[in-house]
């Protein structure tokens, strides 16, 4: 197999030092020595510890020990006077080493029979729950604690959780000695912290599916010099694989590395077409390999490898919310996505480092293509054709980088709690876990922007919605908060909405993350935030298109009241059905002129006055109108009227206004239970 250009273990050590290196050293060390630990793995038969030299100096650990209790009755590892540990360097301490064990088998490490190393009692970590200490001279410099064990001196706060049985990797800015600066990771994350603050310098292209066939991905590739870098989920175009297939051809100085490196085991798809254009690309002199084999037992770093983005001679990057099918790389009627080409050397080199991070096969995930399917046979007859040119500007922005499982979550919701005067989202997927009442659901962020005077629009994918499930939460979410929302089954030209992008005031998240745990947490994903007041103008003008276009339309008004027998002391709710997504009514409770606008269908009133009342309710810009007669009775509404602790929407006018998320819990278990019984179809996917 070609080696490539530069060597993946080195890029490798380097990118992962120096993201470890961004933790600050501890206050309590000598200078020049800034050792702290770094790694437990407490799982299997080759548990150990890790400790890394933070400092500017190398750093000689005689008089440094590793305990797990701080009581002296467990066991203790000492270092001997010749060990010593360089600037940026990793140490581990092993039980034993095994030869298919990523921990103990890496460089770098020790075992417990190793010269220098003196072991005394039983140094064991526990599964269920441990603590560490590092001692210097007797005193304690740093300590971990995890899962069930009562944290002890030098730790302070709750242990770190244990999570499917990950090791705990130390990634906090700073030693606080809590739970922050630890995660559980898998072997093999990149473990990049999110930074508001990391932003390269770019020029950026534009560019939507399906009417760009594609073209952007396509010039990009041809303008190849030296290397193309592909990280991707699903590739089918048999115009991709020739072109591929052509740059591996030319001659000389004129030749192109291509390595691509894609998902081995795609949910519910059969890869027989894609295994053969990959041979045709491995037999003109390309390096592919998967990742995953979906073999039970088998260690996968990620769930899905669903990322979709190349990365070209190490200054531009090519990203897309789309795979590279026949349908989105070429005429037809392919998906609803956004694509961007990033010229930027600064964020290609971050790219190409991450490539490099999964691509090392040392983790035991990576197949070469010829080993995985030495069988295959190639594609035949490619040809590569140019797509007809689409005019695109170039636009200078800033970009930050986003992955999963590394940072998504976090940056996304970073960027929604501080968005000021838009939220435009388009996805394909959203989970049931991310209800609008959830305070880590994607949702609820939009809803709360929406509160402080935000324009949040959400389009979902309906395409697939074949139970209904995503109608009943989009229903859910303009029922209940003021994000406007729409399903879409597709448009002119688009048969699904498989996009996963957002405006965000003046920015642009554009990458593969959907909405789902699984994506956020466990899948490698990619995204880029790319900020610049022109480019969201662009992305904002094919999302208010879509939103037009597929928006349902309004129709006939009618309003409900809950409950039906109204006391003067009940909390009622009114709610409003129709005037189309979007929409803003105006509403006149006591049919005494007092109009009021809201944003929301459901609203709430308490303390009516005794007597016959008339609502009106109108649509806003529209000739759309209704009443509801109605009566309140005096006396005790007595309770359990069914609005209790529920959920609704209210916005000036007369009288006191009432927090919308205080009614209408009857609603939201009536909408929850229909997309319940739609979702026990759906899995979690990619």
């Amino acid at each position: 197999m070609r080696t490539m250009k530069a060597p993946a273990v080195a890029v490798i050590a380097v990118f992962l030092f120096s993201a470890a290196a961004a933790a600050a050293p501890y206050a309590d060390a000598a200078p020049g020595d800034r050792v702290l630990l770094m790694e437990v793995q407490p799982f299997g038969s080759f548990e150990g510890v890790s400790v890394f030299n933070y400092g500017p100096s190398a750093v000689s650990l005689g008089g440094y020990s590793i305990r797990d209790d701080n009581t002296g009755k467990e066991g203790s590892i000492a270092f001997g006077a010749g060990i010593s540990i360089s600037p940026g360097e990793r140490l581990t301490v092993v039980k034993e080493i095994g030869a298919g064990d990523w921990f103990s088998s890496r460089e770098g490490v020790l075992s417990f029979g190793s010269p220098g190393i003196t072991v005394t009692g039983s140094f064991a970590l526990a599964d269920a729950g441990d603590d560490v200490y590092l001692y210097r001279d007797g005193s304690v410099v740093d300590a971990m604690c995890y899962g069930s064990k009562a944290a002890g001196e030098g730790w302070s706060g709750p242990a770190v959780k244990v999570s499917s049985k990950k090791f705990f990797l130390r990634v906090g800015a700073t030693d606080t000695d809590t739970a922050a600066d630890w995660i559980a990771t898998n072997p093999g994350f990149t473990n990049l912290p999110f930074s508001p603050s990391l932003l390269f310098d770019a020029v950026v292209t534009p560019f939507l599916f399906p009417e760009s066939q594609g073209e952007p991905v396509y010039r990009a590739l041809e303008s190849a010099k030296s290397e193309v870098l592909i990280s991707i989920y699903q590739l089918t175009s048999r115009n991709v694989a020739a072109l591929l297939c052509e740059l591996e051809s030319r001659i000389g100085d004129e030749h192109v590395d291509v390595t691509v490196t894609l998902e081995g085991h795609a949910l519910g798809y059969d890869m027989s077409t894609e295994l053969t254009l990959m041979r045709a690309v491995s037999d003109a002199g390309g390096d592919v390999a998967l990742i995953n084999d979906g073999i039970a037992g088998n260690y996968e770093r990620f769930s899905y490898f669903h990322n979709k983005y190349a990365v070209i001679d190490g200054e531009k990057v090519v990203i897309t919310s789309e795979n590279w099918t026949t349908g989105n790389m070429g005429p037809g009627t392919g998906n609803r996505g956004w694509g961007a080409v990033i010229e930027s050397p600064g964020y290609a080199q971050y790219m190409r480092s991450v490539f490099m991070s999964d691509r090392d096969p040392s983790f035991g995930d990576i197949h070469p293509l010829l080993e995985a399917y030495p069988d295959s046979k190639p594609a035949t007859g490619l040809s590569y054709s140019p797509p007809p040119a689409v005019s695109s500007p170039r636009v200078p922005a800033e970009v930050s980088p986003v992955l999963s499982p590394d940072n998504s979550y976090a940056a996304l919701r970073y960027y929604m709690e501080h968005a000021e005067s838009r939220i435009y989202s388009e996805q394909l997927d959203l989970s049931s876990s991310f209800t609008v009442t959830s305070a880590g659901s994607p949702v609820k962020w939009m809803a709360d922007a929406a509160e402080r005077g935000v324009d949040a629009r959400f389009i979902l994918d309906a395409s697939n919605d074949s139970g209904g499930a995503h109608a009943s939460e989009v229903n859910l979410i303009n029922s209940v908060t003021g994000v406007h929302a729409a399903v879409i089954k597709g448009g002119q030209g688009f048969s699904t909405t498989h996009n996963k992008g957002l405006v965000i005031d003046d920015s642009v998240w554009l990458g593969s993350v959907n909405w789902t745990p699984n994506s956020f947490d466990n899948n490698r994903e990619a995204a880029a935030l790319m900020r610049s007041a022109e480019l969201a103008e662009i992305y904002s003008g094919w999302f208010l298109a879509d939103w037009a276009a597929n928006a349902p339309a309004a129709g006939a008004l009618t309003v409900t009241c809950s409950p039906a027998d109204i006391r003067t002391d009940s909390k009622v709710a009114f709610t409003v059905h129709g005037g189309g997504a979007g929409a803003r009514y105006e509403w006149d409770v006591l049919g005494d002129g007092s109009w009021m606008e809201s944003n929301a269908a459901t609203i709430v009133r308490q303390d009516l006055p005794a007597g016959d009342h008339v609502l009106r309710v109108r649509a806003v810009g529209t000739d759309l109108y209704a009443e509801l007669a109605y009566s309140v009775s005096g006396g005790s509404a007595g309770g359990g009227e069914g609005t209790e602790g529920g959920y609704g929407a209210e916005e000036g006018g007369a009288g006191e206004a009432v927090d919308y998320r205080l009614i209408a819990a009857a609603l939201i278990a009536i909408l929850l239970a229909a997309a319940a019984v739609a979702r026990l179809r759906r899995r979690e996917g990619a």
